[in-house]
């Protein structure tokens, strides 16, 4: 018998994973990129998201700059979580001295 919400659950607990698998790349990169450090200048989200790979091409609707906006709750996430912090006068994304 198909049962429709326990697929739903596998697909849920699908996308957890992506996105914890997400955070712990984009975590890596800056912490392995000196201006990400908390000492650093920061760095911009499109910048992270291009060189953390998650780019699509153009595809007309799908902008780059578009496509960013996961990113930004990405990294939202992780600060609320004391990883990361936005410097608001640069706008850009740093690590925190705990992160």
């Amino acid at each position: 018998m198909f049962d429709k919400e326990n697929e739903n659950e596998q697909y849920k607990k699908r996308g957890a994973e992506l996105k914890e698998q997400a955070k712990l790349l984009v975590m890596d990169f800056m912490n392995n990129t000196k201006v990400c450090h908390s000492d650093g200048e920061g760095m911009s989200q499109t910048d992270i998201f291009k060189d953390c790979g998650f780019g699509w091409e153009d595809y007309g609707v799908a902008k780059p700059n578009n496509q960013v906006s996961w990113l930004v709750a990405l990294l939202w996430d992780l600060s609320r979580n004391g990883k990361v912090k936005r410097i608001p006068a640069r706008k850009k994304w740093r690590l925190t001295k705990g992160g």
